[in-house]
Protein backbone atom coordinates (compact mmCIF):
# COMPACT_ATOMS: atom_id res chain seq x y z
CA UNK A 1 0.00 0.00 0.00
CA UNK A 2 1.43 3.48 -0.94
CA UNK A 3 1.50 6.15 1.77
CA UNK A 4 0.02 8.46 -0.57
CA UNK A 5 -3.16 6.03 -0.99
CA UNK A 6 -4.32 6.17 2.52
CA UNK A 7 -4.87 9.30 5.63
CA UNK A 8 -4.09 8.24 9.10
CA UNK A 9 -7.43 9.13 10.00
CA UNK A 10 -8.91 6.45 7.89
CA UNK A 11 -5.66 3.94 8.94
CA UNK A 12 -6.30 4.35 12.68
CA UNK A 13 -9.85 4.48 12.14
CA UNK A 14 -10.00 1.26 10.53
CA UNK A 15 -7.37 -0.52 13.65
CA UNK A 16 -10.64 0.97 15.65
CA UNK A 17 -13.48 -0.24 13.63
CA UNK A 18 -11.47 -3.75 12.99
CA UNK A 19 -10.60 -4.09 16.54
CA UNK A 20 -7.42 -5.15 15.34
CA UNK A 21 -5.89 -2.98 18.80
CA UNK A 22 -7.68 -6.02 20.52
CA UNK A 23 -5.02 -8.13 19.47
CA UNK A 24 -2.54 -6.33 21.58
CA UNK A 25 -4.48 -6.65 24.57
CA UNK A 26 -2.16 -9.55 25.51
CA UNK A 27 0.98 -7.44 25.44
CA UNK A 28 -0.66 -4.78 27.13
CA UNK A 29 -1.35 -6.79 30.23
CA UNK A 30 1.77 -8.19 30.60
CA UNK A 31 3.27 -5.23 30.10
CA UNK A 32 1.03 -3.95 33.06
CA UNK A 33 2.46 -6.95 35.03
CA UNK A 34 5.86 -6.63 34.49
CA UNK A 35 5.79 -2.99 35.28
CA UNK A 36 3.82 -3.71 38.17
CA UNK A 37 6.27 -6.89 39.32
CA UNK A 38 9.44 -4.73 39.13
CA UNK A 39 7.63 -2.52 41.52
CA UNK A 40 6.98 -5.47 44.53
CA UNK A 41 3.64 -6.12 43.78
CA UNK A 42 2.48 -10.02 43.53
CA UNK A 43 -0.76 -11.95 43.42
CA UNK A 44 -3.54 -11.95 46.01
CA UNK A 45 -6.75 -12.59 46.38
CA UNK A 46 -7.53 -9.35 46.97
CA UNK A 47 -6.29 -5.87 45.76
CA UNK A 48 -4.18 -3.75 48.46
CA UNK A 49 -1.95 -1.40 48.36
CA UNK A 50 -0.16 -1.42 51.12
CA UNK A 51 0.63 -5.33 50.80
CA UNK A 52 0.85 -4.69 47.39
CA UNK A 53 -1.42 -7.66 46.03
CA UNK A 54 -3.60 -7.15 43.00
CA UNK A 55 -5.57 -10.41 41.88
CA UNK A 56 -4.90 -9.91 38.21
CA UNK A 57 -1.03 -10.31 38.64
CA UNK A 58 -1.64 -13.89 36.80
CA UNK A 59 -0.87 -14.63 32.72
CA UNK A 60 -3.53 -12.72 30.80
CA UNK A 61 -5.12 -16.60 29.87
CA UNK A 62 -5.89 -16.83 33.25
CA UNK A 63 -8.07 -13.37 33.33
CA UNK A 64 -11.64 -13.31 33.11
CA UNK A 65 -13.55 -12.53 29.52
CA UNK A 66 -14.41 -9.09 31.45
CA UNK A 67 -10.75 -8.56 32.26
CA UNK A 68 -9.68 -9.44 28.80
CA UNK A 69 -11.36 -6.96 27.68
CA UNK A 70 -10.68 -4.07 29.54
CA UNK A 71 -6.77 -4.91 28.69
CA UNK A 72 -7.98 -3.71 25.08
CA UNK A 73 -8.34 -0.30 26.50
CA UNK A 74 -4.73 0.59 26.44
CA UNK A 75 -4.13 -0.48 23.12
CA UNK A 76 -7.52 1.52 21.80
CA UNK A 77 -6.75 4.15 23.73
CA UNK A 78 -3.27 5.06 22.19
CA UNK A 79 -4.72 4.04 18.60
CA UNK A 80 -7.50 6.71 19.43
CA UNK A 81 -5.04 9.78 20.92
CA UNK A 82 -3.09 8.94 17.82
CA UNK A 83 -6.44 9.03 15.82
CA UNK A 84 -7.10 12.61 17.21
CA UNK A 85 -3.99 14.61 17.50
CA UNK A 86 -2.53 13.32 14.49
CA UNK A 87 -5.17 12.08 12.13
CA UNK A 88 -4.30 15.19 9.59
CA UNK A 89 -0.60 13.98 9.40
CA UNK A 90 0.57 11.69 6.64
CA UNK A 91 1.58 8.22 7.51
CA UNK A 92 5.71 8.93 7.12
CA UNK A 93 4.89 12.12 9.95
CA UNK A 94 3.11 9.53 12.13
CA UNK A 95 5.83 6.95 11.46
CA UNK A 96 7.98 9.82 12.58
CA UNK A 97 6.33 10.82 15.92
CA UNK A 98 6.24 7.16 16.93
CA UNK A 99 9.85 7.12 16.68
CA UNK A 100 10.37 10.22 18.41
CA UNK A 101 7.81 8.59 21.41
CA UNK A 102 9.02 5.11 21.61
CA UNK A 103 12.80 6.87 21.58
CA UNK A 104 11.43 9.12 24.62
CA UNK A 105 12.17 12.14 22.71
CA UNK A 106 8.89 13.86 23.43
CA UNK A 107 8.04 13.23 26.74
CA UNK A 108 5.15 15.99 27.18
CA UNK A 109 3.78 13.57 24.72
CA UNK A 110 4.32 9.90 26.74
CA UNK A 111 2.69 11.69 29.40
CA UNK A 112 -0.06 13.22 27.67
CA UNK A 113 -0.65 9.65 26.13
CA UNK A 114 -0.37 8.01 29.88
CA UNK A 115 -3.34 10.82 31.12
CA UNK A 116 -5.07 9.80 28.03
CA UNK A 117 -5.32 5.97 29.23
CA UNK A 118 -5.65 6.67 33.19
CA UNK A 119 -8.66 7.76 31.86
CA UNK A 120 -10.34 5.14 30.19
CA UNK A 121 -9.35 3.02 32.74
CA UNK A 122 -10.96 5.59 35.67
CA UNK A 123 -14.22 5.33 33.22
CA UNK A 124 -14.56 1.57 33.14
CA UNK A 125 -13.75 0.87 36.83
CA UNK A 126 -16.52 3.99 37.69
CA UNK A 127 -18.61 1.92 36.06
CA UNK A 128 -17.70 -1.08 37.78
CA UNK A 129 -18.83 1.18 40.70
CA UNK A 130 -15.07 1.60 42.28
CA UNK A 131 -14.99 5.03 43.63
CA UNK A 132 -11.98 7.52 44.48
CA UNK A 133 -12.57 6.67 47.80
CA UNK A 134 -12.36 3.03 47.33
CA UNK A 135 -9.20 2.93 45.14
CA UNK A 136 -6.66 5.42 45.52
CA UNK A 137 -5.34 4.88 41.25
CA UNK A 138 -8.75 6.93 40.42
CA UNK A 139 -7.49 10.33 40.87
CA UNK A 140 -6.43 12.97 38.57
CA UNK A 141 -3.66 11.95 36.52
CA UNK A 142 -1.17 14.95 37.44
CA UNK A 143 -1.42 13.54 41.06
CA UNK A 144 -1.02 10.19 41.13
CA UNK A 145 2.66 8.68 42.37
CA UNK A 146 5.08 8.15 39.83
CA UNK A 147 4.78 4.52 40.03
CA UNK A 148 1.24 4.56 39.44
CA UNK A 149 1.65 6.64 35.89
CA UNK A 150 4.33 4.31 35.07
CA UNK A 151 1.70 1.40 34.48
CA UNK A 152 -0.12 3.73 31.99
CA UNK A 153 3.26 5.23 30.31
CA UNK A 154 5.20 1.62 29.98
CA UNK A 155 1.63 0.15 28.30
CA UNK A 156 1.57 3.16 26.36
CA UNK A 157 4.86 2.75 25.09
CA UNK A 158 4.14 -0.91 24.37
CA UNK A 159 1.74 -0.14 22.42
CA UNK A 160 3.54 2.35 20.34
CA UNK A 161 5.85 0.12 19.06
CA UNK A 162 2.68 -2.32 17.78
CA UNK A 163 1.71 0.70 15.99
CA UNK A 164 5.12 2.34 14.61
CA UNK A 165 4.97 -1.99 12.84
CA UNK A 166 1.64 -1.13 11.57
CA UNK A 167 2.22 2.23 10.44
CA UNK A 168 5.43 0.53 8.61
CA UNK A 169 3.48 -2.27 7.33
CA UNK A 170 1.23 -0.01 5.82
CA UNK A 171 3.04 1.56 3.02
CA UNK A 172 5.53 -1.07 2.46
Amino acid sequence: MNENSIQTDQFLTEIIEEGRYADYAKASHEIWKTTKESQGWTYGIKRDNEKKTNPLMVDFEDLSAETKGQNSLTPYAVVNFFRTEFGSASLSELETVLEQVGSGAIPKLIDKMGEYIHSHFVAAQLAKGDTVKSRDDLGIYERLSEDTRSWDTASALEVVKYLREKVHDAYR
